[in-house]
């Protein structure tokens, strides 16, 4: 038997993006909803272990080391993840399928070396703050070379068009976000001021 989630569908017809239409023939393609959970995934899995971080890194020195670096394994993951689902969907047509394949495999390949070093026992010294920003933020840029691809080399036939503006706004967001940590501006200008956001007060 297999296994019910709701009413009569089963677990395999829950698991994909269809039928939706009355009529099943006029869909063609059945599309996997996996891409999507592990996008779901990788965000409550990074959120989770920042917000785990954040409430007993006061426990102990060793637990609030073991802590952040699993804080910043999960940065690694979340990047892995949030890029599978639109280069599975982007890259959907068969004539691209070789495209997505190398691109979800390199992105794989170097979050799982990313989040290896990530727990890497000296990873989160101070010292290694502008290895910690650079290995990120390149990981973020190797995220990008598919959409970019995408967006000026691919015949649109093949692939939807789609608007870059807000891919490029994001991975600005992004790299200007880890410049900041690494820069450690305005803090290591003014010690203190900033502990609280805007706090005045030192």
């Amino acid at each position: 038997m297999r296994a019910s989630i709701a009413g009569n569908s089963t677990l395999g017809e829950w698991l994909v993006l269809g039928p939706v239409m009355e009529d099943p023939s006029k869909i063609k393609y059945e599309i996997s909803k996996i891409p999507l959970f592990m996008h779901i995934f990788g965000a409550v899995f990074c959120m989770g272990c920042s917000a785990i971080f954040h409430l007993f890194y006061v426990h102990s020195p060793g637990a609030s080391q073991y802590l952040s670096r699993l804080d910043y394994a999960g940065i690694s993951l979340l990047i892995a993840c949030s890029s599978l689902s639109p280069l599975y969907y982007n890259y959907y047509c068969e004539d691209m399928h070789g495209w997505r394949a190398f691109y979800m495999t390199t992105e794989m390949t170097a979050s799982v070396l990313v989040f290896i070093v990530s727990l890497w026992p000296k990873f989160d010294k101070p010292q290694y703050r502008v290895l910690r920003g650079t290995l990120f933020v390149t990981l973020g840029l190797m995220a990008a070379v598919p959409f970019i691809h995408q967006g000026y080399f691919v015949d649109h036939k093949l692939l939807p068009q789609f608007d870059l503006f807000y891919w490029i706004l994001g991975g600005a967001l992004y790299i200007i976000g880890a410049t900041i940590y690494m820069l450690r501006i305005p803090e290591r200008l003014v010690p203190h001021k900033f502990d609280i956001f805007v706090s005045i007060n030192s």
